[in-house]
């Protein structure tokens, strides 16, 4: 998982940071786990707006697809660290989100690509690596299924609602799921023609917690053709146990890798040091110039 901090107005000139953390549970008495960071600084070189569109929000997307592409290849790095272990051996990866990045289609095609990129990798090393992968959406708001029952018995036939609210009265007991389902999403990217890969994925909704729809669960479509998604599941499900209702890997991952507003106010406090010593121009509006000055 991913933490992020952004560029702030007040501060000139901008700077940003990205921490990635992983979790590494090995399930063994004799084999420690991992928790680790990487913790990496944007300089305004890095931030500078380079498309000549003028946009003020340039900075801030930079950092915010920066931090989406190293989580992404963080995991792809880690699947390839455990490629050589006899299959039965090799680990489940999470993924805190969908495979499905809609999103990519509402912003420009420069700054949509390296998410793309970032996905469309992702999913290949899971194939080729032959390392399970799934990506978990806790309140999906996807109406993938609800769409397709829509174009089959037609539109005024079905709730508008999502899918987990569609599904959630047949996935009644813990642990249920619907069946595996391959995406094939109208949006914007597969109008353009940029989302060959969403066929590569395979979704379900699984019944996890009681008082919150089901969530939705993505994987790899080669996992469900080989015959591994079902067992990657049953590992969902334990997860899921420890972690109350959310996959504990996840959940520690995100505790790891979260930026506090506390760390953001040390992080400007060290740039200012860093910039007075290598007489590099700082400005910052007088409010958080006090901040800065109590902490």
């Amino acid at each position: 998982d991913g933490s992020q901090i952004t560029p702030a107005p007040e501060f000139v000139p901008p700077v940003g940071a990205i921490q990635v953390g992983w979790f590494i549970n090995p399930h063994r008495a004799d084999t420690a786990y991992v928790k680790d960071l990487e913790f990496d600084v944007l300089a305004p070189g890095d931030l500078r707006d380079t498309s000549g569109e003028g946009d003020d929000s340039y900075a801030v997307q930079t950092v915010n697809q920066e931090r989406f592409v190293r989580e992404c290849r963080r995991l792809e790095q880690l699947m390839g660290d455990y490629r050589r272990l006899p299959l039965a051996e090799r680990p489940v990866c999470f993924f805190d989100g969908s495979f499905i990045i809609s999103f990519a289609g509402k912003i420009s095609p420069n700054r949509a690509e390296p998410y793309i990129d970032a996905i469309r990798s992702l999913l290949e090393a899971s194939e080729r690596f032959e390392v399970p992968l799934i990506g978990f959406v806790d309140n999906s708001r996807s109406r993938d299924v609800v769409t397709m029952l829509g174009h089959v018995l037609g539109e005024t036939a079905i709730p508008d609602a999502n899918d987990g609210d569609l599904l959630s009265p047949l996935l009644q007991a813990w642990g249920d799921r619907s069946p595996f389902l391959i995406c094939a999403r109208h949006d914007a990217l597969s109008v353009a023609d940029k989302a060959g890969f969403y066929r590569n994925v395979a979704f379900c909704y699984m019944r996890l917690t009681q008082d919150r729809p089901p969530a939705r669960v993505e994987v790899p479509r080669w996992m469900v053709e080989n015959g591994v998604a079902a067992a990657a599941m049953d590992i969902l499900r334990a997860e899921c146990v420890v972690g109350a209702g959310y996959p504990y890997a996840i959940e520690t991952a995100d505790a790891l890798a979260v930026i506090s507003a506390r760390d953001r106010e040390r992080f400007y406090a060290l740039f200012q040091q860093f910039a007075q010593q290598a007489a590099i121009e700082f400005r910052q509006a007088r409010k958080a110039y006090s901040k800065v000055q109590r902490r």
